[in-house]
């Protein structure tokens, strides 16, 4: 009787952990954050030098630590298979994330950016930017 009494507490504690875990995952997977995605792409002037291509990339590295930068990277187009759906003519890429518009706007008018359009517009030909609320 010792080992069955033994056998259903293990499953009751077992379920009690079961349940709890479950109940934890679900909680935490509906408090999804919702934040503002940031994203940039650019055209590069086909002729820039190795330094003027090093320049814009530690410039856009910069733009990673101002504040209202929650999480960001930078990047340059994958060598997935080419499809028609995918766009890869562009040279580099910008993602940033902010809690919301506030810190976009915030983020905006940062000396950093200010002094990284300045110092990097001649670099590009185009510039496309696309904003988005996370859900």
């Amino acid at each position: 009787m010792k080992n069955s009494t033994t056998k259903v507490l293990f499953i009751a504690v077992f379920s009690v952990f079961a349940l709890l875990s479950v109940g934890y995952t679900l909680k935490t997977q509906n408090k999804k954050k919702k934040m503002m995605a940031h994203i940039v792409y650019f055209w590069a002037k086909p002729d820039l030098s190795v330094a003027d291509k090093q320049k814009f990339e530690a410039g856009m590295n910069t733009l990673l630590k101002i504040k209202a930068v929650k999480m960001g990277y930078v990047g340059k187009p994958a060598s997935t298979t080419q499809r028609d759906v995918v766009d890869s003519s562009y040279t580099y890429s910008l993602f940033l994330f902010f809690d919301d518009v506030k810190g976009h706007d915030a983020y905006q008018i940062d000396p950093i950016h200010l002094a990284f359009v300045e110092g990097n517009k001649q670099f590009w030909t185009k510039v496309v930017i696309y904003d988005s609320d996370t859900m």
